[in-house]
C-alpha cells in the first residue's frame, strides 16, 4: 500500500535493554537512559543522532534502518567514541543493518543517508543484545 509505513520492532523485543538515548536530529549527545532507542521521520540529505552507550561491551551493539519505498536508496552510518565507522549502504532494498561486537562505551553517532532524491520515510533502532 502507498503510504503506509511499517517498523517491525520484533527484533528489538529480543534484544537485551541497553544504556542508550537518542537526541534530536543534529544535536549533542544527551545522558544514558535504559532502553531500546528508536526514532522515525523523514530525510532528505543526511540526518545524524547521538547517543551515550554506557552498557557492558561483551554485548552487541545494533542500528537497523527500515523505509517503506524499495525505490529509494537510503544507507546507514554508525561511528563509535574513538572515530572508527561502521557503514552499509546495499544500494536496494528498504532494510539496512549495522552490527558491532564489543561496542566501547561513550558517545555514538548514527546516520540515515539519503542517495537519491526526495523526502523518504524511515525508521530506526539501535539496541544491544547477545
Amino acid at each position: 500500500m502507498r503510504g503506509l509505513f511499517w517498523f517491525p520492532l520484533g527484533a528489538a523485543i529480543l534484544m537485551m535493554v541497553v544504556a542508550i538515548v537518542f537526541g534530536s536530529p543534529k544535536t549533542d549527545a544527551a545522558d544514558c537512559l535504559e532502553s531500546v532507542a528508536s526514532f522515525s521521520g523523514h530525510v532528505q540529505d543526511t540526518d545524524a543522532y547521538e547517543f551515550d552507550y554506557c552498557d557492558d561491551a561483551s554485548l552487541n551493539l545494533t542500528a537497523s534502518l527500515l523505509w517503506g519505498n524499495a525505490h529509494k536508496d537510503l544507507a546507514l552510518r554508525l561511528t563509535s567514541p574513538s572515530g572508527d565507522i561502521y557503514f552499509e549502504d546495499s544500494h536496494g532494498g528498504f532494510f539496512e543493518s549495522v552490527l558491532v561486537g564489543g561496542p566501547a562505551q561513550g558517545t555514538w553517532t548514527v546516520e540515515v543517508i539519503n542517495n537519491g532524491h526526495g523526502n523518504v520515510a524511515y525508521g530506526l533502532t539501535v539496541a544491544a543484545g547477545y
